[in-house]
């Protein structure tokens, strides 16, 4: 938790937008609140691969559990390299900064449809196993 933490604090002080252009401030605003809708999520798929954790090796579900765990791991592991590498070219022209912050849009779009999806499913599964 506490590297998660460190992470966290790296990345809120490395892309604070500074003087850029309205529209790409706007961009860059649109990324963080995907972002920020989602990163809570990762408290949920943590507690999720606990309650999945003492259900591996069961019984012959046990693939189907592997199966929810690998995809819970995944979406984490996509967040935490999304917001690794996330940093605008604060000093290029604008159209790159521009075409870079519709890129992450894109991959944090899908990272959250990625996350949403297999807590959804983690969800489901163990809703049906009570």
């Amino acid at each position: 938790m506490r590297y998660m933490t460190l992470i966290i604090i790296a990345f809120v002080l490395g892309c604070k937008p500074g003087d850029y252009s309205p529209e790409v401030k706007q961009l860059f605003d649109e990324v963080m609140a995907i972002h920020d809708e989602v990163m809570p999520e990762m408290g949920t798929i943590h507690k999720l691969k606990k309650q999945l954790g003492p259900l591996q090796g069961n019984d012959t579900r046990s693939d189907h559990v592997e199966e929810l765990m690998a995809r819970l791991d995944s979406a984490g592991v996509l967040m935490m390299d999304w917001m690794a590498d996330f940093k605008v070219p604060g000093d290029a022209e604008e159209h790159i900064q521009i075409d870079y912050l519709i890129n992450e849009k894109t991959r944090i779009e899908e990272i959250s449809n990625a996350m949403k999806s297999s807590i959804e499913s983690a969800k489901s599964y163990l809703d049906d196993d009570q």
